[in-house]
């Protein structure tokens, strides 16, 4: 069913986001991105236990689905539930590697977590791998948004807008901002 009169910035856009995706899932039932993208238009609208359920549903066969794994620990997140977005966060790093959007998201949620120092870690991580390869600065921007570094986390953001950097979409609907 279409998504219900919750949240939606995008003035109905949202809506018709989720009606196009659950049409994509009809077609293609068994494709694990369609079905994490059926998703992201639910957390966006604060609906976050259905997101949950989708990228479960997911990650139940596709265990190694790292799309799966970071926007269910980012939904967890959400609902106060750190410990287990950590180890959501954790295990797309693992399986992919440093990959800055993850490791941003990581150190964003060991700050709310009550673990500064580890998300300090992953921010030196980021600017380690600034200096070996491109380093989005939108990435950065979630990261110091954690700790309450809003200076830092505006400067980045500012970057990001700068390079047309593409996750920029995501800012006005993202909870973390």
């Amino acid at each position: 069913g279409a998504i219900h009169d919750g949240i939606d910035p995008y003035g109905g856009h949202t809506r018709r986001a989720l009606e196009l995706i659950e049409y994509s899932a009809e077609l293609d039932p068994l494709s694990p991105i369609i079905n994490v993208g059926a998703g992201i238009p639910l957390h966006i609208a604060r609906r976050y236990e259905e997101a949950a359920a989708r990228y479960r549903s997911v990650l139940d066969t596709e265990t190694k689905f790292v799309p799966g794994h970071y926007y269910l620990g980012m939904t967890l997140e959400m609902l106060g539930g750190c410990d287990t977005a950590i180890e959501h966060y954790k295990l797309s790093v693992e399986i992919a590697g440093p990959i800055t959007l993850y490791l941003g998201a990581l150190a964003h949620v060991y700050a709310r977590a009550g673990r500064p120092a580890d998300a300090e870690r992953v921010i030196e991580q980021l600017h380690t791998l600034g200096k070996q390869r491109y380093t989005s600065p939108y990435n950065l921007a979630v990261a110091y948004m954690g700790l309450d570094r809003f200076d830092e986390s505006l400067t980045a953001l500012e970057a990001a807008l700068e390079e047309h950097n593409a996750w920029i979409w995501f800012v006005p609907v993202d909870p973390r901002f």
